[in-house]
């Protein structure tokens, strides 16, 4: 749900006076309570009014429809209500603007609160980096073209739309319902084997969601239709066919206005635009022997149903009025008949047939045969003036020769009849552009609101009445739109300047105007009553476009612009055609370096031991273009794809260079046989073990090309960096740094490098903060301060995530398996329910009614509950690791042993996880008396050690087991050589399972990989693994979160919590 969205489609509905009235009833405090709730897709708005003094209370509902995201009903228990909807059911009393007011301030708090607390969930991980990076070198928007067709039919004459889709080449959809079905569930859509719609990805323009909804309602209607048994000769949607009858083409139409369609009439083919306006009819009156004689041009429009509310004219689909249409279809009908009219020849009668006619044309022709005629119609003169702050406007209207002042003679006789329902119209516009009659003139009395209604729409609405005259220091007051800006971006010895300025306007004032924008005024009055129109498309994005750029507009017309943001203000420039801006050829220079990869000619460097795959080799040239050109990056590659020799690469190419690579205690030793194997001229120094180690290495330094370090160790070695600048820093499983508050991000930020590149699959885990913080060490500002990223982007994130796409796109690249990996073989996943044992059922049971009865009575706090969770979780993996004394037996611990006693008859490798060593260590006692031979990891396992278990696990035959724990060997292991992947115990965040998974299913692995997560029978596991799942979905659906190890729980509820012990 878009916040304000919803509170646009309440607004949309109201005039400035009732808003104005609202704001200053929700102003004063007067509203004393507002909830709302959803109901099916529709979100209802609850509140409550006072009075001034207290002495009555309003009732206050509404109800919007979040499909259509209008509003459906309101409700008020004011008289004003009470009146005025016995006409308008969606009618708006100041105080249900009052009640929406109020539940926009308490939404918007509510959001602000949810950026302090560190523990909140924000956005989900893979879902989230997968939207924002998006798919390189291509435009993901796709377009739906339509072509319509008029079919002849015995029974029934109607039209038949067929749709094709895609970028530039489009396909045709040959089943709307399974389009339909497919898109609604979020699914890929291949199109004859030429395009994949990508729900993730690929986005459409809001004109073709409206075709889309409206396609979905039609199959809806279609699938009702049929049930009556003699509609179904007559199918509305068969496959790529959807049939509109007759009375259906407007509203049909009316859903795609704007775009421009093929149409077949008579087997001939026309592309016209369809336009929600009035039919360009022209009118010619001349003088006959009788009368006066009405005629139009020989080109009729061509009414395209019986209703004659769709016209074909001049290579066009119009789709007029309701008042052109009812006003236009007897004259159509016999001027279409007898090509002319007749009209008694009298004043009277001329007058009201050019008033009729002038409703439904502007364009309106009198032969000089009737010119005695046209000299008796009345002609109104508009002067409008302004002195000091009083804003008048005098009307004269001149009947003939005679000219008199609509106020001062009201009562004044004429030598011909007056119009006086034309003088009540003009009263009528006045009065709502308005102005007021006062002594003998009109006086204007709205607000800097209504000026601006008045200079932007007021002159239109009195020029289809008459002629305008501007006075005095009327002309003073103007709108300023795109075409007063004037911008221009300029090379500043080798950087980005961009200078712009809104007409005259002093840069004095800038800052007010930016305020007022980001408050989502209309406009800005300055000192000088000039107003700029936010509401002009153009002004509102290039504004967004300075502050996208800069956090100092205000201090001058001239930004400095750092070249890493060119590829950004490329994109939003051509996205926005903001074409008035000059040189934009700088930009493009710099930012098609990046994105043109295939473009760029960097070949392997000399000394590499091994070929790289063609994305390995694109990966080792977008890092080798971005250092070139002075940025960091973060390659964020799926687990397995070969992060390491795509940096190690880079750094081979870069001749007596010295780069510094950080990496988790558990991989440095991973990295130097890394080293050895794809880069065995480099000199690797490893900065680990004793103080007087490390220090021997950093002192020789200049012996090395590379230095690997662990971030622990960099922590406590950190004096020892402060005066070396290394021309590359790369980190390793770079998510070590997400959180910008902890000591060892600080570290990791402080060391000096050139240049600095971050490794990692999983850049977002649980928020967008953490993109920042790593961001921050690649680039820092580049996404901005920490609170003003996540103001923008995190507060405001429906309405900014585009623009956030943008700017990181050139400085992630990140590939999955399943698209550059055609040839890895299927993982196949399994969960696997286990019943427990009688005995180790009884303790659970007792064990989970005295927890029930300790949170009951005390209370207890949410680290009190984990922990009673932990505890229960343990009683579903071996009631062993609690009681001692114990000796029923775990179902658990008996299915994993079939499981592996299985896997080794035939003959598979096996990797067993677990988040509980006590656990892991039960289970090798269990191999021992059974003569398994298995190798074990766990965080106390020296990185050294590592390397030498996962080579002789990889080449051994003897032995088929590997005992893992999940933190410790989930990052930084090649175990290829295993087939057969067991979780024992499942675990909060299912990315955490995935990367110890893919310790098997990466490059390299030749056999599919089976993967079994085992999770006790109707036990806390099923109902925490349920709850994620549900967790998960809410949290996407709503904001693209993602459930990060045990902080799952600190977002429930205590109803929620107490649920887990049900």
């Amino acid at each position: 749900m878009n916040l304000n969205k919803l509170v646009d489609a309440i607004f949309v509905k109201t005039s400035n006076w009732t808003k104005r009235e609202g704001e200053k009833i929700f102003n004063k405090g007067l509203v004393s309570n507002v909830t709302s709730k959803n109901i099916n897709n529709f979100y209802s708005i609850y509140g409550r009014v006072k009075n001034e003094n207290n002495s009555m209370e309003y009732y206050t509902h509404l109800k919007i429809n979040l499909g259509k995201v209008v509003l459906e009903e309101s409700k008020c228990s004011c008289e004003s209500f009470i009146e005025n909807s016995k006409y308008n059911k969606t009618f708006l009393c100041p105080h249900l603007i009052a009640t929406t007011c109020k539940f926009y301030s308490l939404a918007c708090k509510t959001l602000e609160s949810k950026i302090k607390d560190p523990k909140e969930n924000y956005k989900s991980g893979d879902l989230i980096l997968e939207k924002l990076i998006g798919r390189r070198d291509m435009d993901n928007k796709i377009n739906i073209n339509i072509k319509l067709s008029y079919i002849t039919n015995p029974s029934l004459d109607y039209y038949e739309a067929e749709f094709r889709i895609g970028k530039k080449n489009t396909v045709l959809i040959k089943s709307l319902e399974n389009f339909i079905d497919k898109k609604n569930k979020g699914e890929d859509i291949v199109f004859a084997n030429e395009f994949i719609y990508k729900s993730e990805i690929n986005y459409f323009s809001k004109e073709d969601e409206r075709l889309i909804e409206f396609i979905e309602e039609y199959i809806n209607i279609n699938r009702e239709f049929l049930k009556n048994s003699s509609s179904a000769q007559f199918p509305l949607i068969n496959g790529r066919n959807l049939k509109v009858l007759p009375n259906n083409l407007r509203s049909f139409l009316k859903t795609i206005s704007g775009k421009t369609i093929t149409f077949k009439y008579d087997y001939i083919e026309y592309t016209p635009k369809i336009l929600e306006k009035d039919l360009p009819i022209s009118f010619t009156i001349k003088n006959g022997e009788d009368g006066f004689i009405l005629t139009t041009k020989k080109k009729f429009p061509m009414p395209l149903n019986k209703n004659k509310n769709v016209y074909f004219y001049d290579g066009h689909i119009y789709l007029p009025s309701i008042e052109q249409i009812e006003i236009y279809s007897p004259f159509y009908d016999k001027l279409k008949k007898f090509n002319e009219m007749n009209f008694k020849k009298d004043v009277k009668t001329f007058k009201r047939l050019v008033s009729v006619l002038k409703t439904i044309s502007n364009d309106i022709n009198f032969h000089e045969s009737i010119q005695n005629y046209t000299s008796e119609l009345v002609t109104a003169k508009f002067y409008l003036s302004k002195h000091k702050e009083k804003i008048t406007c005098g009307v004269k209207l001149k009947y003939g020769d005679e000219t008199i002042d609509i106020i001062k003679d009201k009562n004044k006789t004429t030598l011909v009849d007056r119009d006086m329902k034309k003088e009540s119209i003009i009263e009528n516009q006045l009065s709502k552009l308005k102005f007021i009659k006062r002594n003998d003139e009109f006086v204007f009395i709205g607000s800097d609101e209504d000026v601006y209604e008045l200079l932007k729409h007021g002159e239109e609405k009195l020029l289809s009445l008459g002629e305008v005259y501007m006075e005095n220091d009327f002309n003073d007051l103007k709108i300023y739109d795109s075409s007063f800006i004037e911008s221009e971006i300029y090379d500043d010895n080798g950087n980005m300047t961009l200078h712009y300025k809104f007409g005259n306007i002093d840069l004095s004032e800038y800052a007010n105007m930016f305020k007022a924008f980001n408050k989502n005024k209309n406009f800005f009055k300055t000192k000088d009553n000039i107003f700029i129109d936010f509401n002009d498309h153009k002004v509102g994005e290039f504004l967004n476009l300075i502050q996208g750029i800069s956090e100092c507009f205000i201090e001058s017309n001239d930004i400095r612009v750092d070249n890493n943001r060119a590829y950004y203000l490329e994109e939003i420039i051509r996205k926005t055609q903001l074409n008035f801006i000059k040189g934009k050829d700088i930009l493009k220079n710099i930012s098609s370096k990046i994105i043109e990869l295939k473009n760029v000619e960097y070949k392997e460097p000399e000394g590499l031991n091994g070929t790289l795959r063609e994305y390995q080799l694109i990966g080792y040239r977008w890092m080798r273009t971005l250092a070139h050109m002075g940025f960091g990056g973060i390659l964020a590659d799926e687990m397995g794809l070969g992060k390491t020799i795509q940096a190690i690469t880079f750094i081979l190419c870069k001749n007596n260079s010295k780069t510094l690579i950080i990496a988790p205690t558990s991989l440095i030793y991973n990295w130097k046989n890394e080293f050895g194997k794809f880069a065995p001229n480099l000199n690797i120094g490893i900065i680990h073990g004793s103080l007087e180690e490390r220090l021997k290495v950093i002192e020789s330094r200049q012996e090395y090309d590379v230095l690997v370090t662990t971030y622990g160790t960099l922590r406590n070695d950190f004096n020892l960096y402060e005066n070396i600048i290394f021309d590359f820093c790369i980190i390793d499983e770079g998510q070590n740094i997400k959180n910008p508050q902890s000591q060892i991000t600080e570290k990791v930020k402080n060391i000096k490098a050139k240049t600095k590149f971050v490794l990692t699959g999983t850049p977002i885990e649980n928020n967008l903060t953490e993109l920042w913080s790593i961001f921050d060490f690649i680039m820092p500002g580049y996404l901005y301060e920490k609170d003003v990223f996540q103001k923008k982007f995190i507060i405001n994130y429906d309405h900014n995530i585009e623009d956030l796409k943008t700017l990181i796109r050139p400085f992630i690249l990140r590939r999955e398996k399943k698209d550059v990996l055609k040839d890895l073989p299927d993982k196949i996943e399994k969960k696997f329910l286990v019943e427990m044992n009688k005995s180790q059922m009884e303790i659970y049971k007792s064990y989970m009614n005295e927890i029930k009865e300790k949170i009951k009575t005390n209370k207890e706090d949410k680290i009190t509950v984990f922990s009673y969770l932990t505890k229960l979780r343990q009683l579903c993996l071996d009631p062993k690791l609690l009681i001692e004394d114990y000796s029923g037996g775990s179902a658990k611990v008996e299915v994993a042993m079939d499981m592996v006693n299985e896997g080794i008859a035939e003959k598979k490798k096996i990797l067993l996880f677990s988040q509980f060593t006590s656990v892991l260590k039960n289970i090798s006692k269990i191999l021992d008396e059974n003569g398994i031979k298995y190798m074990y990891l766990d965080g106390s396992t020296k990185a050294s050690e590592r390397v030498r278990l996962v080579d002789d696990f990889n080449e051994g035959e003897n032995v088929k087991v590997f005992l893992i724990s999940l933190k410790a060997g989930g990052t930084g292991l090649n175990l290829t050589s295993a087939n057969l992947v067991i979780h024992f115990d499942p675990w909060w965040n299912p990315a955490i399972e995935d990367q110890a998974t893919d310790r098997a299913h990466r490059i390299g692995q030749k056999n599919i990989v089976e993967v079994i997560k085992l999770v006790s029978k109707g036990t806390i596991e099923e109902k925490i693994i349920t709850l994620q799942s549900d967790k998960k979905e809410l949290i996407n659906s709503v904001m693209n979160g993602e459930l990060k190890d045990g902080k799952v729980l600190t977002t429930l509820s205590n109803e929620e919590l107490m649920e887990l012990f049900n």
